[in-house]
């Protein structure tokens, strides 16, 4: 998918990530390139709504992680922690389960070392 953004422009390469998203809209993990692919060109309010929707509509401890990843990248490490507080309801009703402690935790620790 790279090398289309050097041979064709990332206007062709997005246009080819929108329609493969369209096609097959439950895979997370191409939701997720394609957050990539517009953090790597500075767009990074188009690449935040990609993993909150992402996360919205596929809920699961890679989406979780993947938005939470970001938010700790452009908004810090308190942002990314608040992210873990907005999921209770989804914990409470195990819609998200306990995966989703460990990846907190991890950023939780990274904090107090720094």
């Amino acid at each position: 998918m790279y090398d289309l953004i050097v041979t064709a422009g990332p206007a062709d390469a997005r246009a080819v990530f929108r329609d493969a998203v369209e096609v097959i809209p439950d895979v997370a993990l191409l939701r997720v390139a394609f957050s990539e692919f517009e953090e790597r060109l500075g767009n990074l309010e188009a690449a935040r709504s990609l993993l909150k929707a992402t996360f919205q509509q596929l809920p699961s401890a890679f989406s979780f992680s993947s938005f939470q990843r970001f938010v700790r990248r452009q908004d810090g490490k308190v942002a990314a922690r608040c992210c873990f507080s907005d999921t209770a309801s989804l914990r409470q009703e195990q819609v998200l389960n306990y995966e989703v402690f460990p990846i907190s935790e991890i950023l939780y620790w990274k904090r107090l070392r720094n």
